[in-house]
């Protein structure tokens, strides 16, 4: 028998005014106002706002990634980045090339040598990305949200939850469709988190089982900011009102890389929680173990996704 679902509450932290919310890797929080003409991007630092506006024209699958947002906009690919304590840097990298297509959540495509491939926006349009190596009909009706430890991250939806390999580089997670639906998926954990407007979802890619699900209590969440600590940020919906809210996730939900100051370790869980309605029980510092991390750093993927913007073309139908 399925565990109940627990109830994950949000805090409400202020009223987003036709602004969507994008937190990096540093944990700075971006606000972008796209109703503006030109549109604005601005972060809080100190109890000031530091603001920049945006190139004139339509934005298009703006996305985080490391310490900074990628966007599209006339044809031209943009970095931006805060350099504290006052200036938000906007850099044009690129300009794209005539087959590129822009997807939601900082993520582009092309055809190379008659396949396909997926990238970053942040990427090399010539030398990197993931070939999509499974045909149109099997990607039929589903959603492309993520690069994720080397995969592409498909959504579907169906009135049960279901995860498949469609092959070596594609997986998919089918869930109910009931609102906006979000999704949040950190390189550097092996935990998805997804959701659909009245309901969280996380997966456990270990096992590639659901954990028990979180419900909401009188809030939509529209799109997953990010998570720091355990703590997740999201652009909600609550009484037809748009707000910034957080909410402090069980650690049961969490794996999350916890850096030493001055060493190249990471504390993780020793185990992972499996989806069964006994593991309520919070870990204890015994659950923890101390890792030796090597030199190199560990890649790290922050998409944010949008409804207006889904994957088009010969993959969305």
């Amino acid at each position: 028998m399925a565990a109940e679902p627990s109830i994950l509450d949000f805090t409400k932290k202020e009223t987003l005014h036709d602004t969507f919310i994008y937190q990096v890797d540093d944990g700075t929080l971006f606000y972008h106002q796209y109703q503006l003409s030109p549109q604005r991007l601005s972060v809080k630092w100190r109890n000031k706002r530091i603001e920049t506006k945006l190139p004139a024209g339509e934005i298009h699958g703006m996305g985080a990634h490391g310490n900074a947002l990628y966007f599209e906009t006339n044809r031209k690919v943009y970095k931006a980045k805060f350099d504290s304590p006052d200036v938000i840097v906007v850099e044009c990298l690129r300009n794209l090339i005539e087959s590129e297509e822009v997807h939601s959540g900082s993520l582009c495509s092309r055809v190379r040598d008659g396949n396909k491939f997926v990238y970053r926006l942040c990427g090399d349009p010539d030398r990197d990305g993931i070939r999509v190596d499974v045909s149109d009909d099997e990607l039929r009706g589903l959603e492309l949200r993520d690069i994720y430890r080397g995969r592409l991250l498909f959504i579907g939806f169906h009135y049960r939850l279901s995860t498949q390999n469609l092959s070596e580089n594609v997986m998919f997670v089918q869930i109910p469709r009931f609102g906006d639906v979000s999704s949040y998926s950190p390189n550097n954990s092996s935990l998805i988190y997804i959701s659909n407007g009245p309901s969280l979802f996380v997966l456990d890619t270990n096992t590639m089982e659901f954990m028990p699900s979180l419900r909401l209590r009188q809030i939509w969440i529209h799109s997953i900011a990010g998570i720091r600590w355990n703590f997740m940020t999201v652009g909600g919906i609550e009484n037809n009102r748009f707000h910034m809210m957080t909410a402090q996730l069980p650690m049961r939900f969490l794996e999350e890389s916890k850096p030493i100051p001055g060493r190249r370790f990471i504390v993780r869980r020793r185990q992972s929680v499996r989806s069964d309605s006994s593991s309520s029980a919070e870990p204890t510092p015994s659950d923890w173990t101390i890792v030796r991390k090597p030199s190199l750093p560990l890649p790290v993927v922050r998409a944010s996704t949008r409804k207006s913007e889904n994957f088009k073309g010969s993959f969305y139908t």
